[in-house]
């Protein structure tokens, strides 16, 4: 490898080396059809964007210009306004800036860099090539043990090695926000189609909860409040009539425990999916509701997509649906001046959809049959206010009694 020249100074500070070195790959392009490699210390500044005050232009080109075709490689040069200072280092001179030019193979041998490796580069519509940052810590680790070097440029290339060790710290650290953000979006984009049928579900429940509170004399803050706390849907619609009612807060627990019930058997299935989660599992468990739970539940994320991510968002745009239809329906609620009797009814009609559906999806209905039969037994002998404990309580017993029975009809349908 060459050794740099120790009593050619620069003299040219303020002129942009960096433009020259184009305007001579351009010369070499042109003439030889040469793509120079931009080295030494104004490759690592073009590179990092660091002034490490380069005093030459460095360029590494072909052996065989500095060697068969050195005479035309000369003239060429020299034609072009270029002076010869130092043939045995094949450095010329023009405008005070000093070119001085090496063999790109003696790379490989020097710092086990093939040619090939080294990726091309374009600015001003000008190709060149320059190194990667981990091949010019292989450079200059391998001219930290040069004689040469290690005796009259250690320090420098010490410090060169210590500002491409910082800026691979940089890099690696933003490359590994850039995968986290790539992950983190993949996954919505994968989420966000599985929501749509829940956006269209919670945007207009909501809007009836927020409707349904403002004219029940509640302030507009107070359902956005409500949702963004409870998020629980049903039992805010229930809430609605116990908020209004005489101080009661055992029965309130009690309804909202019974109301609620159903996601004890819920986070029970979603424990071996939320497991390793970190973090997200705190949300996960908050945000659970029906729909959140059955796409999380049956859906299996495509592999290239984070599932804890998936899960997430699934969870959090479900969660903002149902807050952003509350706040609409909590606006408009100021403006509605018509009897809005008869509007908590929309909770009811949701269920009674969703029953539906899992009627027809179903082949065999024995669940079904039996939350209907509790139901009506209950609403006969305990009466329309007192039947919902009773029935949630009959429904949790038959279902354990004859588990094993439904699930293996489950199985062989």
């Amino acid at each position: 490898m060459k050794a740099e020249l120790s009593d050619i100074k620069n003299k040219t500070s303020n002129m942009d080396k960096k433009q020259l070195f184009l305007e001579n790959a351009t010369l070499l392009s042109e003439k030889f059809e040469i793509i120079p490699l931009l080295y030494g210390s104004l490759g690592l500044e073009y590179l990092t964007g660091e002034n490490l005050n380069a005093d030459d232009v460095d360029i590494l080109i072909p052996q065989v210009f500095l060697t068969g075709k050195w005479d035309d490689f000369r003239d060429v040069l020299e034609n072009n306004g270029y002076t010869l200072a130092d043939e045995h280092e094949h450095t010329f001179e023009k405008d005070e800036v000093h070119y001085s030019y090496a063999s790109i193979e003696e790379l490989e041998t020097f710092a086990d860099i093939s040619a090939n490796e080294i990726g091309k580069e374009t600015a001003d519509g000008i190709d060149f090539r320059l190194l990667t940052l981990q091949q010019y810590l292989k450079v200059y680790t391998a001219s930290s043990k040069d004689g040469y070097r290690k005796d009259v440029r250690n320090k420098k290339d010490t410090e060169k090695i210590a500002l491409i060790r910082e800026h691979l710290k940089k890099e690696t650290f933003n490359n590994a926000s850039s995968e986290k953000n790539n992950v983190i979006i993949n996954a919505l984009k994968t989420a966000f189609p599985y929501t749509i049928p829940v956006f269209t579900g919670f945007t207009f429940l909501g809007i009836s909860y927020g409707v349904l509170m403002t004219v029940s004399g509640f302030p507009a803050w107070c359902p956005i409040l409500i949702s963004i706390a409870v998020y629980g849907g049903s039992l805010q619609f229930a809430a609605v009539a116990m908020l209004l009612s005489a101080f009661a807060p055992v029965e309130v627990l009690a309804v909202a425990l019974v109301v609620q019930a159903r996601h004890l058997f819920y986070g029970i299935t979603m424990i071996g999916r939320y497991k390793n989660t970190g973090w997200k599992k705190f949300f996960l468990i908050f945000g659970m509701s029906d729909e959140t739970f059955s796409i999380n539940c049956s859906t299996e994320p495509p592999k290239d997509v984070d599932r804890p991510w998936f899960m997430l968002w699934v969870t959090l745009l479900d969660w903002a649906y149902w807050i952003g239809g509350t706040a609409i329906g909590a606006v408009i609620g100021n403006f509605i001046t018509f009897n809005t009797e008869g509007l908590d009814f929309a909770m009811t009609a949701m269920f009674v959809v969703i029953f539906i559906e899992q009627w027809l999806k179903d082949k065999k209905h024995h669940s079904a049959i039996i939350g209907m039969a509790a139901s009506v037994a209950c609403l006969t002998i305990f009466g329309a206010d007192s039947f919902l404990i009773p029935t949630m309580l009959c429904i949790l017993f038959l279902l354990g009694i004859f588990r094993k029975p439904i699930e293996k009809v489950g199985e062989e349908a």
